[in-house]
């Protein structure tokens, strides 16, 4: 004979394993949109790489300055942050160049 503590025991779970089956369809659900999405991403930059080269050069090279400009400025403000100023060189002449002055 069951006791209502063991009819409340199988009902938890019972639903515990509809949740957890659920849960898995869930998972499975959200690994398929990543898919999707994922493919939706590589086909809108494929399609976009193939259009660039009608007006893409200029904007390659437009894009490849700033990149450059960036770069640059990163290096000076990290020089600035790991120098005292007093240290700043003030020209490129003053820079010891691999042991020469």
């Amino acid at each position: 004979m069951i006791k209502p503590e063991d009819d409340t025991l199988y009902r938890t779970m019972a639903s515990a394993s509809h949740h957890t089956r659920s849960q898995r369809g869930n998972v499975l659900f959200l690994i398929l949109l990543g898919v999707a999405l994922f493919a939706a991403l590589n086909y809108a930059v494929t399609s976009s790489m193939r259009g660039e080269g009608k007006s893409g050069s200029s904007e390659s090279y437009e894009l490849a300055v700033t990149q450059i400009l960036q770069w640059a400025t990163t290096l000076q403000h990290t020089v600035a942050r790991d120098l005292p100023p007093a240290e700043w060189p003030r020209d490129y002449d003053s820079l010891d160049h691999e042991g020469e002055n």
